[in-house]
């Protein structure tokens, strides 16, 4: 198989009730820990081992646009962990 075409899902939906406050004005993949993105933890991992496809299974329109804000086509996360390709 080629690594190259691995893709992964990462569900980011739901209300996030047990982190309000912090989540009345950001989806919960992107509140931010240690200056970085909760989900960034995870990619980054998950890009040491070779996959460069991340699909997001979000639900409602807070958890994609804070998405699309934070990472757009992907392009600033490959660059910034010197992912290729890009």
């Amino acid at each position: 198989m080629d690594i190259r075409r691995l893709r992964c899902f990462i569900p980011v939906g739901g209300e996030a009730k047990r982190l309000k406050p912090l989540t009345y004005d950001i989806a919960k993949p992107c509140v931010r820990f240690l200056n970085r993105p909760l989900i960034e933890f995870a990619m980054a991992t998950l890009a040491e081992q070779g996959v460069r496809n991340f699909i997001f299974g979000e639900r409602g329109y807070t958890n994609y646009t804070n998405l699309f804000d934070q990472y757009g086509e992907g392009i600033g996360f490959s660059a910034k962990y010197r992912i290729e390709p890009r």
